[in-house]
């Protein structure tokens, strides 16, 4: 099932059959402290709408490292970051044990690769 980090820690996120899955990857609210390491992770959401292969909510703070020599891919639906960043989240990028591997974050329709979702405009 989808993997909802809601406690600090180091998570290790392997993935050994290479065909993509819809499992997706979430970090609650306000959560810090999260460490994921991705091991050969491919996550394909693209054709559900206004999902993200990787959340990280509102406030939190995760630190993502790439298991190195792994090749790590996520798609996201339409509106959505590959890997989606809530307001006042923060994400910091590294290898796993000093070699860096492979990511790839594709956004869905409107959005980036890594960072937030579509633009909106409030009307008032």
């Amino acid at each position: 099932g989808d993997a909802v980090i809601s406690q600090p820690g180091v998570y290790r996120i392997i993935q050994s059959d290479k065909s993509p899955t819809d499992h997706i990857i979430r970090v609650s609210a306000n959560l810090t402290g999260v460490r994921l390491l991705l091991c050969g992770v491919n996550i394909d959401v693209s054709g559900q709408s206004g999902v993200a292969a990787i959340q990280a909510d509102t406030g939190s703070q995760v630190q993502l490292a790439l298991n190195g020599g792994s090749v790590n891919t996520v798609k996201s639906g339409a509106g959505k970051a590959g890997v989606q960043l809530g307001k006042g989240a923060s994400l910091t990028i590294s290898g796993g044990n000093q070699v860096l591997g492979d990511l790839t974050a594709v956004g869905g329709a409107g959005a980036a690769g890594i960072g937030s979702a579509t633009e909106t405009c409030a009307r008032r």
